[in-house]
């Protein structure tokens, strides 16, 4: 168990390491005059405007699961 909880620590500060470039790119998206059109598109029952509060709020979490 504590090699698994390990891992999985490895696993959460990659993923808090590579959340300012994810969200780099998905601004960068967002800014994209089209990027509107698809806004009523859901993707695994979210629309665009959900994932992206999902990825702002993303940090917040991984932060408290680390701690």
């Amino acid at each position: 168990l504590g090699q698994a909880l390990k891992r999985l620590e490895k696993l959460l500060k990659q993923a808090l390491e590579r959340i300012p470039e994810l969200q780099g790119i998905v601004g960068d998206w967002w800014e994209q005059p089209g990027q509107a059109a698809l806004s009523e598109e859901l993707c695994q029952g979210l629309s665009l405007p959900q994932w992206r509060l999902r990825w702002v709020q993303a940090p917040g979490a991984l932060q408290k699961l680390c701690s």
